[in-house]
């Protein structure tokens, strides 16, 4: 959503400066609430013994809804630069000025620890985002033990959705399991969604699913589907690309990744 605004941001001339890319949390978090500036504990190495603690200011939550209305943080946190502050939106994440009139639309880097200072923050959004669909709303290939676990945002009509499907006994003969929701980029109501939801109500949903991706016509079929909460978290999470792979920790991959490779990525980030 806050994404979408940007367009209206530069046409009112508030300044936008792009980041880079960066792995480290920022020190301490404070809600958006109206009220007093809230007192919150320093830890970042400034290089300086007379640094003094932050504040959040009691204006912002109101100065940012002055430009952002319709948009509510699900967090704001301080960050190591004085007068700047991390807003969290669903999974995209913002730096502002502590008066709300700048934006930074980027990735803050930490060079003299080599650190990313946003990576971490985006990715427990992820996951906190996706516990809102539950594995039985969810269709699961595993291994009778697997050693890791993947989501997988799939669209039956992607080509590299197919061939990643296409090695699925390889990925569950590696430890992986796959667990897939439904991102049918074509969107609501579209002939890639009813493919998902004709998936999920047949008997038997894994053999539907393989068969779909084969390119097999399915007899349409509807019921009680979590399709639609499928694409809501999509766009919560702001996936724009399948297959889109979340893994345990919330690192986010947009693109097809083969067994053995995804094996060794596993291997290096868990």
């Amino acid at each position: 959503m806050m994404k979408k605004l940007l367009f209206v941001i530069c046409a009112s001339a508030i300044i936008l400066i792009s980041a880079c890319n960066s792995t480290d949390t920022a020190t301490d978090t404070a809600n958006t609430d109206k009220k007093p500036a809230t007192k919150v504990t320093d830890t970042t190495d400034r290089d300086s013994k007379t640094s003094k603690p932050q504040v959040i200011r009691a204006d912002f939550a109101a100065n940012l809804a002055s430009y952002f209305p319709d948009v509510k943080p699900d967090n704001v946190r301080l960050t190591p630069i004085d007068g700047i502050y991390e807003v969290l939106v669903d999974a995209q994440l913002f730096y502002f000025s502590d008066d709300a009139r700048y934006l930074i639309d980027g990735k803050m880097i930490d060079l003299k620890t080599k650190t990313n200072l946003t990576t971490p923050s985006l990715n427990n959004a992820r996951l906190n985002l996706s516990k809102v669909i539950s594995e039985d709303n969810m269709i699961v290939f595993s291994p009778e033990n697997p050693k890791y676990t993947v989501t997988v945002f799939t669209d039956i009509d992607c080509g590299y959705c197919r061939k990643m499907h296409s090695q699925i006994e390889e990925y569950n003969k590696l430890g992986i399991a796959i667990r897939y929701l439904f991102f049918p980029r074509a969107g609501f109501n579209s002939g890639s969604y009813w493919k998902a939801v004709s998936v999920w109500c047949s008997d038997d949903q894994k053999k539907a699913l393989t068969d779909s991706k084969k390119g097999k016509q399915l007899d349409k079929k509807s019921c009680k589907n979590p399709v639609e909460e499928h694409l809501k978290l999509v766009k919560r999470l702001d996936i724009s690309g399948t297959p889109a792979i979340l893994f345990s920790k919330g690192q986010l991959i947009m693109s097809y990744i083969p067994p053995a490779e995804l094996l060794k990525l596993l291997q290096r980030i868990n």
